[in-house]
């Protein structure tokens, strides 16, 4: 069996306690929602439980706990929130994400790195944490 077939994509899904919070962050940086189910299941209008969010080939989930709870009985009373998520993002133009995100916290400024990256770090409403990095050229 050759492995290196057997895994396709990996997509991180997002433990929140609520989704709409933090999606003007996500679209400011060009995201949408591509697909969603709300709390009270697919034909409900309630607020959201479940968003795949994406720009381009690029994507992620999110999910309420409350949702999480409700698809899967063994993580009911489990604190999903405390699992930190880091998210590194590779993009083309770090002084226009610093613009587009002017108004959301900063979780570090500024910064070059050793390994050739200019990067910033904000949270999330829902309290994400976010480095975007650029990389030189050359």
């Amino acid at each position: 069996m050759d492995t290196k077939t057997l895994v396709t994509q990996i997509n991180v899904n997002i433990a929140v306690k609520d989704i709409e919070p933090s999606l003007a962050f996500w679209q400011a940086v060009g995201f949408q929602i591509t697909d969603s189910v709300p709390v009270d299941g697919p034909e409900g209008s309630g607020p959201l439980g479940f968003a795949i969010i994406s720009n381009g080939q690029q994507q992620f989930m999110m999910q309420t706990v409350e949702s999480i709870e409700g698809d899967m009985q063994s993580f009911k009373g489990k604190d999903l929130l405390s699992s930190p998520v880091l998210l590194f993002i590779v993009v083309a133009n770090i002084d226009a994400i610093d613009e587009v995100l002017q108004d959301f916290d900063q979780a570090f400024p500024r910064r070059e790195t050793f390994y050739g990256a200019t990067e910033i770090g904000y949270y999330t409403p829902d309290g994400t944490q976010v480095t975007f990095a650029e990389f030189k050229e050359g």
